[in-house]
């Protein structure tokens, strides 16, 4: 066995024994803390356990180093919750006046690098919500502002202009002295321009708050700090995708174009977006989870696609078609989506193919879209000129097996289509297709439907990048897929 067989053998055999921690990060050395809201959340000093809705007093730090948060005075009590995140993850929720202090004050000094991590979700704007600060004085923080995230020491700042959303985000803050450079990276990816700051020594004693400082409503996942190291662009990942793999966050989301899944709590309704699905409902819509608010519509009855709660009793859900079932099932983009000749694309689907017929993820105007037929898979544009790949040496040729598919149009750089099973390489295609790609719909193309009347056409989730993903971020994405829905 290699080390990713022995790592996963290992956990299954910790879950039945519980011998070491299985929430503990992949990385631990110069871990200086480590708070995560589903475990030791206290009302009290540390007896009773916090339960939704609950003021927290004691928030334990999972670390090794004991340096407790806590806040004896109720009005500034965070509050626990089980309900903001999603995922079955609970989170921490602060105001404006609301922070814990620290044990023990954490010293970062002059000469020493250091690497937050932070899950959150915020309701609205945010001014100056602290994910690391000092009682004493102004500077000393780590801000969540409005517009920008920036650092302080006592004295100097620096900033880096941020674009915010609602979406539950992972943020990562790395000073590194070796050059006295300040990155920012959002899910993974570094946010704008590395910028270069001489800070001098930092002194936290707060956390998620600060005394004096306004702030706005927002709820905390996972914390993580690391003293005296500034974690690489690899490092950033490996964490990220760990946090993104908890929260269900896609750990690439860089010029994410749409996005969607069976998750009834992901934005699956039978209506117009207020009554969430249930078991062998018909859908009327499905959330676009990008920041483009793109959804997915159908009111025609005949034309909507069935949701399953729990697939072929596999314990996830799925939306399913067949010859005797919602046939012609698609549904309509609220705004068309057009990929140009000169643009790269990037198209993930978990999905499995009951028909011996065609089965359709993006569609369009007169057949154009992403189609895979018996032993082959197509990209077609407007123009019908088409790039496609032979599927007979897949080890599922007929798509047959539930796996996660990606498809990568890499056109500014290499020209070619690269077509992965389950983060393989399967196929490359030297050239890709001229015209435009128009996609108005998901799970047709018109006149190609489901034709098996005994077995479903199935999907779970897609993901599709205005970008021309390498095998590193293939293999994030298809891994995170692949963990959630349990391939």
């Amino acid at each position: 066995h290699d080390a990713t067989q022995v790592g996963q053998v290992s956990d299954w055999l910790n879950t039945k024994y519980e011998i070491y921690d299985a929430y503990a990060p992949p990385i631990t050395d110069n871990l200086e803390i480590y708070f995560n809201p589903d475990f030791d959340v206290y009302s009290d000093a540390g007896t009773t356990l916090a339960t939704d809705g609950d003021n927290i007093r004691q928030y334990n730090d999972r670390s090794g180093n004991s340096n407790t948060a806590a806040q004896t005075t109720g009005s500034r009590q965070p509050v626990y919750s089980t309900s903001t995140l999603g995922n079955g993850n609970a989170s921490i929720h602060i105001d404006s006046t609301n922070h814990f202090d620290l044990t023990s004050g954490i010293t970062v000094g002059s000469s020493s690098h250091f690497t937050y991590y932070v899950v959150y979700k915020k309701s609205g704007a945010v001014n100056n919500s602290s994910i690391g600060s000092s009682g004493s004085g102004y500077g000393n923080r780590i801000d969540l502002n409005d517009s920008y995230i920036q650092t302080f020491d006592s004295s100097t700042n620096s900033f880096v202009p941020y674009s915010w959303s609602t979406d539950l985000t992972i943020i990562t803050v790395v000073v590194d002295r070796s050059d006295n450079s300040y990155k920012l990276y959002e899910n993974g990816s570094q946010v704008s321009t590395t910028r270069t700051r001489t800070f001098g020594q930092f002194d936290f004693d707060q956390l998620h708050g600060s005394t004096g400082i306004s702030g706005g409503d927002i709820d905390y996942g996972n914390v993580l700090m690391y003293n005296g190291v500034a974690h690489d662009s690899t490092e950033v990942g490996t964490m990220n995708d760990w946090l993104a793999t908890k929260y269900g966050i896609l750990p690439v989301t860089t010029n994410l174009e749409h996005h969607f899944s069976a998750l009834a709590s992901e934005g699956v309704y039978s209506d117009g977006g207020t009554t969430t699905i249930t078991d062998g409902g018909l859908v009327q819509q499905i959330d676009d989870m990008s920041d483009n608010n793109n959804n997915l519509t159908q009111t025609t009855t005949a034309n909507k696609i069935k949701w399953l709660a729990d697939y072929d009793n596999s314990g996830y859900p799925a939306f399913v078609k067949k010859n005797t079932e919602q046939q012609n099932a698609f549904l309509s983009l609220d705004s068309n989506i057009s990929i140009t000749q000169s643009e790269d694309v990037t198209l993930y689907v978990v999905c499995k193919k009951g028909s011996s017929n065609s089965m359709t993820f993006y569609g369009g105007p007169s057949g154009t879209g992403f189609h895979s037929w018996p032993s082959t898979f197509y990209a077609i544009t407007d123009t019908w000129s088409l790039k496609s790949t032979s599927t007979t040496t897949w080890s599922d040729p007929n798509f047959n097996t539930l796996q996660v598919r990606a498809f990568v149009k890499d056109k500014t750089t290499n020209n070619k289509i690269y077509v992965y099973e389950d983060g393989s390489l399967i196929h490359t295609i030297t050239g890709t297709p001229s015209g435009t790609m128009t996609f108005n719909r998901f799970f047709n193309r018109g006149g190609l439907d489901a034709d098996s009347v005994g077995t479903y056409d199935v999907w779970q989730e897609s993901a599709l990048y205005r970008d021309a993903h390498d095998a590193t971020q293939v293999a994030r994405v298809t891994n995170y897929m692949k963990t959630k829905w349990g391939i």
